[in-house]
């Protein structure tokens, strides 16, 4: 339909550009209701209902501050710009986030308002527990993720997981997985300290360079048994949409940074983060795009990345 209105609206509106522009967008989109891992029918089933939960969890105020309020004709109208919301946030977050987290999220997005992010500490079951997550909501801009990952480094606070998704628009939430100050007694001044130096960090891109001298420059494996060598890893073939890239690397403080430094200083923004840290080994995985927006597609361009990572991390000696 869109090729035939063109065509018969005139000359201009039809050319060999836009032919391309329509060809890639028809192929692109093909691909993604057809072989997608978030378009299958059994993902399309679990977005719905977990849409259809976040709903309820909101009406009965089972999470501690309804988002509604108690005016039938109101709650229609919030309910309404609850789907919307829900609309505008990517598949992928709807696919793996709990109903119950999804909410306790909303919440941290509505409270964001005109503040350039909020960030929210909490214990895994107790305040006891040897791991804290830091959900933080905040105005989606580049090195946004890679900031966050310096502040906690600064602050020796190491991170053993951390996902980042687009939430909402021009929007991201980042959830980070890290293990608690070692002085118990002033852990809340801590949390302060590292909230100001990200904000300090937001606003004055050369805050974090002096960061990249105390990375270190060799590690020795803890078991003493020689890992497998750092790998980097980019496929275009995965995602429609962005360049994926796969770190695999011997854990040490700071890797985090390491790695979305060099994303960062590359021009890449990550859109979608995914860090796991088993043992000493990490498998760390990244969805990026291009500051035009682009998938990386020039082969020197992808080796350009891949040797830049490699050279951020340290060297593994015996």
């Amino acid at each position: 339909m869109t090729v035939a209105d063109s065509i018969a609206t005139g000359p201009k509106a039809w050319s060999a550009w836009t032919e391309a522009l329509l060809r890639d967008l028809f192929l692109k989109v093909m691909g993604v209701m057809k072989d997608r891992e978030l378009a299958t029918k059994k993902a399309a089933k679990t977005i719905q209902r977990k849409k259809e939960e976040v709903l309820e969890l909101s009406r009965n105020n089972s999470l501690g501050g309804n988002i509604y309020s108690n005016d039938s004709t109101t709650m229609l109208i919030e309910e309404a710009q609850l789907l919307k919301e829900l609309d505008s946030m990517s598949r992928r977050y709807l696919l793996y986030v709990s109903a119950p987290e999804i909410v306790s999220h909303l919440h941290l997005y509505r409270e964001l308002q005109n503040r350039e992010f909020l960030w929210r500490i909490t214990s895994e079951d107790n305040d006891n527990s040897e791991i804290r997550t830091i959900t933080i909501c905040g105005k989606d801009k580049p090195g946004f993720y890679s900031k966050l990952a310096g502040v906690f480094f600064l602050n020796g606070l190491n991170i053993v997981g951390s996902q980042a998704y687009s939430f909402g628009i021009n929007t991201a939430l980042d959830i980070f997985k890290v293990m608690p100050p070692t002085d118990k007694i002033f852990e809340n001044e801590k949390w302060q300290k590292a909230e100001r130096e990200f904000q300090q960090a937001l606003n004055d891109d050369s805050f974090l360079e002096r960061l990249t001298d105390k990375l270190p420059k060799t590690i020795a494996p803890k078991s003493g048994q020689m890992p497998m060598p750092n790998e980097v890893r980019i496929d275009n073939e995965t995602s429609s949409f962005f360049t994926v890239i796969e770190v695999f690397a011997y854990d040490f403080p700071g890797l985090l940074f390491a790695i979305t430094n060099v994303l960062y200083k590359l021009g890449l923004d990550v859109r979608v983060a995914v860090v796991a840290t088993k043992i000493d080994q990490v498998v760390d995985v990244f969805y990026v795009k291009a500051i035009d927006n682009g998938k990386i597609d020039d082969p020197k361009k992808q080796e350009e990345i891949k040797s830049a990572i490699i050279e951020a991390l340290p060297l593994i000696t015996d």
